[in-house]
């Protein structure tokens, strides 16, 4: 039997432990100034507690590394937004790009209206570069904590999207490792 001494200084090392490794959910996040850069340590953790939730893809003579969320959505009845995490580590970078399902007309260039209450607006994403990608993933990442719905708009029409819970936190995780790859959270 351990004293109940000892077993206190575990509690409070284990409750200090969990604190300090979590995340900071209220931090702000400027979507106008990206971050793309990676650390040793932070393709560390990644690679060691965060990589067994995604499907790996090795691409290029650059070995770049494509991880797609397992949880991702796959229905082909409706527009889904993956995101895929990109791993370029011989430059020491990550990026966050989109992969719309085939039912988007046009999958670089498309417009994701918000809603909450009474208040609208929109959001869109330009062109294909990765300072586009990260703007509007962290547009609808602070969106999904605010809980504001979304749509995408196509041919004068609003189809909902990320409207399930499952796909929110698929979202929202996948972003959450993202900004702590790019030393951001």
């Amino acid at each position: 039997m351990l004293p109940r001494r000892f077993v206190h200084y575990i509690y409070v090392l284990i409750t200090v432990t969990l604190l300090a490794c979590g995340i900071e959910k209220d931090k702000y996040i400027n979507e106008d100034d990206p971050n793309f850069s990676t650390s040793d340590a932070s393709r560390l953790f990644f690679k060691n507690t965060r990589q067994i939730y995604y499907d790996k893809q090795v691409i290029g003579k650059d070995r770049l590394e494509l991880y797609r969320k397992k949880s991702r959505s796959d229905d082909e009845k409706r527009p889904h937004l993956n995101l895929i995490l990109a791993n370029n580590w011989m430059y020491d970078e990550a990026y966050i790009r989109f992969e719309p399902s085939p039912s988007f007309a046009n999958p670089v260039q498309f417009e994701i209206i918000w809603k909450k209450d009474e208040r609208s607006g929109r959001y869109q994403l330009e062109d294909n570069s990765k300072e586009s990608h990260y703007k509007l993933a962290t547009l609808l990442y602070r969106g999904i904590l605010k809980e504001q719905s979304f749509y995408l708009k196509q041919d004068d029409k609003e189809i909902p999207i990320l409207s399930d819970q499952k796909e929110r936190d698929t979202f929202r995780i996948t972003m959450i490792d993202f900004y702590r790859l790019v030393n951001v959270m």
